[in-house]
């Protein structure tokens, strides 16, 4: 038996910026302007390189995307 794949499954663990971009559905270049500078936004280094973690991202996404609304009072 096949396994449906579920979201969770087409993005890694750690994430680059393009990829999380891609999962909250804007652009790289918005997300670097708009969304990676926020401190509160998960990330880790692996290296000198930021990642971005799958799972942190998805539940700060689901918790703070009003900030992003344009109907923001």
């Amino acid at each position: 038996m096949t396994r449906k794949r579920n979201s969770d499954d087409l993005y890694p663990l750690n994430m680059y910026r393009k990829e999380v971009a891609e999962l909250i559905g804007v652009s790289e270049n918005w997300f670097k302007d708009n969304v990676a500078s926020i401190a509160s936004f998960p990330k880790v280094y692996v290296g000198s390189e930021e990642r971005y973690p799958r799972d942190p991202v998805i539940e700060w996404w689901s918790h703070n995307w009003d900030l992003f609304s344009k109907n923001r009072k």
